[in-house]
């Protein structure tokens, strides 16, 4: 029965000269190994916004929808995106949350979701002192 098999080990130069004295009549060969790529570096781990980041952002996004007499309800927004991480559906960082609002609107995302519970689905419009009062109340409780 003459049957060549390769068999492919790991081993040392040593092991391999025990493996011969096992099998004379083996050959053994040295097989370069493909370099393995290079472990990806990991990005710096960013650490989460602050509440008043948060905060601020949600004025921000209350505001640019009041601007714009937007459809979309602000603080389903902001919640949405924020539960998310601030993440698109692909997993990519959002850089232009307004851009994002923009294609809510145009999309007609809020139209097929059922309303917040806070606005009600309708457009509230504050003023920034309107806003600050409420925030103030709302830490109270």
């Amino acid at each position: 029965m003459n049957e060549e098999v390769a068999v492919i080990i790991p081993t040392t130069p040593v092991l391999a000269d025990a493996f011969l004295k096992i099998f004379p009549g083996a050959q053994v060969r040295k097989i370069k190994r493909k370099e393995q790529p290079a472990e990806k570096q990991q990005e710096p781990v960013q650490e989460a916004p602050s509440e008043q980041d948060r905060e601020k952002l949600l004025h921000e996004i209350v505001a640019f929808c009041q601007e714009r007499k937007s459809s979309v309800d602000a603080v389903r927004f902001f919640n949405y995106y924020d539960g998310r991480g601030w993440l698109d559906a692909g997993g990519k960082k959002i850089t232009d949350w307004k851009q994002k609002l923009i294609d809510w609107e145009n999309n007609g995302i809020m139209n097929r979701q059922k309303p917040s519970s806070i606005t009600g689905g309708k457009v509230v419009n504050f003023s920034r002192e309107q806003m600050d009062k409420m925030i103030e109340e709302m830490e109270k409780i």
